[in-house]
């Protein structure tokens, strides 16, 4: 979903606090925590396992940072910023096919994304191959 080639980081809430770039983004913006990035919005979403992660995409001159919050903690880090980057490169449509918008289709390995805007979410099934060889339908 990025049209250009920035750099993509995605991290765990509790590692978005250790980024010096983001700290630089919060400093600039009167940003307080990385949690506020989650407050006052429907952040987009990822479903793994049967387990929503919530989303949020931050976007720098330099980069886009993804943070995503697992409050479950179920989900294998390594499956959701697969997911999660493959989701922002610019070539995301050869792992990502459009779904109906209707929530009975955010079923495992689908994204609901709406950019943080709002209210309405197109829903993208992830359709590609992970790291460990195994698709996710």
């Amino acid at each position: 979903m990025t049209a250009t080639n920035k750099n993509i980081t995605v991290c765990s809430l509790e590692d978005a606090a250790h980024s010096v770039e983001l700290f630089y983004y919060m400093e600039e913006n009167g940003i307080s925590d990385v949690s506020d990035f989650f407050t006052g919005t429907e952040a987009d979403k990822l479903q793994i396992d049967g387990n929503t992660i919530h989303f949020v995409r931050v976007e720098t001159p330099q980069s886009d940072i993804i943070i995503y919050w697992d409050d479950s903690y179920e989900t294998d880090e390594e499956r959701i910023k697969g997911i999660l980057t493959r989701f922002f490169s610019p070539d995301f449509g050869d792992c990502f096919e459009k779904r109906t918008s209707v929530w009975s289709e955010f079923k495992d390995g689908c994204i609901a994304f709406r950019d943080g805007q709002g209210t309405f979410y197109s829903i993208w099934q992830y359709t590609g191959q992970t790291e460990f060889g195994t698709e996710i339908k």
